[in-house]
């Protein structure tokens, strides 16, 4: 009886085997990186990591362009490394970089709120010049 079973069950899967497979791959999304790593091909719902490169000497990582509407899972825009969850589109994210400035304070003490009056300065050179 065994024996019987075993060539029913045995003549049942090669009669499969040579049935066509058909296998459905969910839709794929591109991640485009520019100054960074973590491009690459992912499916809607994929957990994508970017980082980004070094920045150059007199800069500092100021904000990935591109990121308005990710839902970030760790991170942020304004994090080097961040973590997003893959939304159903093509991504495409830019890191940015900004000048440091060196301020010297001759004859007193400086505050934070110095450097503070310098990102506005630079924030309203970038929007006007």
């Amino acid at each position: 009886m065994l024996k019987k079973l075993f060539s029913i069950a045995l003549a049942l899967i090669m009669a499969l085997s040579v049935l066509p497979l058909t296998v459905q791959a969910g839709t794929v999304y591109t991640v485009t990186v520019a100054g960074g790593s973590g491009g690459g091909s992912h499916a809607e719902g994929d957990s994508v990591t970017v980082t980004a490169d070094a920045a150059p000497a007199g800069k500092r990582f100021r904000t990935w362009s591109g990121a308005q509407g990710l839902t970030f899972t760790d991170g942020s825009a304004a994090t080097p490394t961040a973590t997003f969850t893959m939304p159903a589109s093509d991504v495409t994210l830019t890191a940015v970089y900004e000048s440091l400035y060196t301020v010297t304070v001759i004859g007193g003490t400086g505050k934070a709120s110095v450097l503070k009056q310098i990102d506005y300065i630079d924030a309203f050179l970038k929007a006007n010049v």
